[in-house]
C-alpha cells in the first residue's frame, strides 16, 4: 500500500520486575525437583506447536546433570510425552510476571527451540534477569542475541548444533559469567522509558515534516 516505514519501535522490558535480585533458592529447589545443584534451563512462554517444545527437550537428552523448567500454558501437550524423568518441571496454572521473574533469576540459562519469534519478549525478560540465552539463529532472536557475547546461537532445527552449544555452556563457567554479564547489560538498555521516548521523538519528527 506504499506505506512508508519511518522506523522500528524497539522492544523493551520492565527492569523493575525482571532483575537478578528476584532469585529464590527455595523456588530453584522446587524447579529442579530437589536437586538445586543441577544446571537449570528455563523456558517461559506459550505451549504451542510453533514453540517446538518436544524438540527442545530432545536437545537435553544427553545431559543427565541438566534440569529444565517449562513455565507457561497453551494448547500443545505433545511435549509431555517426552521422558526426561525427574529432570523436567512443568508449570500448572497462572504464573504472574513477578513469579516468572523469580523463575528466571533462579535459573542458569534460558533455552528455546522456537524459530518463529518476532520481538522475543520472553527472551528479553530472561536477559534482564542476567540469563545466558541458547536459541536458534532465526527471526527476531538474532536481533537480541549476539553469539558468544550474550548468548549462544545454533542452526535452526539442528539438534546436533543445539547440543554442541548446550555442552559448551554447561562446561564453561567463565563463559557462563561473561554471557550473564553481557545479557544483563544489553537488556538494561532496553527500558520502556527509552522505547517510549524514541516513539515520541519519531512522532514529533513526522509532525515537523508534515508542517514544513
Amino acid at each position: 500500500h506504499r506505506i512508508r516505514c519511518d522506523g522500528v519501535w524497539p522492544p523493551a522490558v520492565e527492569g523493575a520486575i525482571f532483575h537478578p535480585r528476584a532469585a529464590d533458592p527455595t523456588l530453584r529447589s522446587r524447579l529442579t525437583r530437589g536437586r538445586p545443584e543441577r544446571f537449570l534451563f528455563v523456558y517461559a512462554g506459550r505451549f504451542s506447536k510453533e514453540k517446538d517444545l518436544a524438540t527442545m527437550l530432545r536437545y537435553l537428552e544427553p545431559f543427565p546433570e541438566v534440569a529444565v523448567a517449562l513455565i507457561g500454558s497453551g494448547p500443545d501437550a505433545s511435549f509431555r510425552e517426552h521422558r526426561l524423568g525427574d529432570r523436567v518441571f512443568v508449570s500448572e496454572g497462572f504464573w504472574s510476571q513477578d513469579d516468572v521473574a523469580r523463575v528466571h533469576a533462579s535459573a542458569d540459562a534460558f533455552l528455546t527451540a522456537s524459530c518463529t519469534e518476532t520481538c522475543g519478549f520472553a527472551v528479553l525478560e530472561a536477559m534482564a534477569c542476567g540469563l545466558p540465552i541458547v536459541a536458534p539463529a532465526a527471526q527476531g532472536l538474532i536481533d537480541l542475541i549476539s553469539d558468544g557475547k550474550n548468548g549462544l546461537l545454533f542452526a535452526p532445527g539442528d539438534v546436533a548444533s543445539a547440543r554442541r552449544q548446550i555442552a559448551r555452556l554447561i562446561s564453561d563457567r567463565a563463559l557462563q559469567a561473561t554471557l550473564r554479564e553481557n545479557s544483563r547489560a544489553h537488556a538494561a538498555q532496553l527500558t520502556w522509558e527509552s522505547a517510549t521516548r524514541w516513539l515520541s521523538a519519531l512522532y514529533e519528527e513526522v509532525l515537523r515534516e508534515r508542517a514544513a
